[in-house]
């Protein structure tokens, strides 16, 4: 009778992930953040920003590789700031460029550009009055 490897896939899967981690952050200034199927990308924009489009680049042609369709319609790109800068630089994964968000909706609870949660205590308190 053969040997059987139960979660011999799911570990094999794991370090592909995790080698594909190191290989798409190396020499970038970029963090990549996994939860479930969500991956989150982000960077301090005192470094050069042209590394988040060559991360957002190496993440889309993984994905490819292996059969990974990337659901764009859930993409978008968010800037978290005190400061009334306006950087406007563009992202794409593959396609058109990815649009700007002033809300950001991570793991239920909606921030806005300066990390308040104003809109989404509202959003709670109207719902408990309703």
């Amino acid at each position: 009778m053969a040997p059987r490897y139960y979660g011999q896939r799911a570990v094999f899967a794991s370090l592909r992930a995790l080698f594909h981690i190191e290989d798409v952050l190396f020499g970038t200034s970029v963090h990549m953040k996994l939860f479930a199927d969500e991956v989150k990308l982000y960077t301090s924009f005192s470094h050069p920003s042209c590394d988040l489009q060559i991360v957002c680049d190496k993440h889309t042609s993984w994905s490819e590789q292996w059969q990974l369709r990337i659901a764009r319609d859930k993409c978008n790109v968010h800037r978290f700031s005190n400061s009334v800068v306006d950087y406007n630089q563009g992202y794409t994964t593959d396609g058109p460029e990815l649009p700007w968000s002033n809300e950001t909706r991570d793991l239920g609870v909606m921030f806005d550009n300066k990390l308040n949660s104003n809109s989404h205590v509202s959003a709670i308190a109207h719902k408990a009055h309703v």
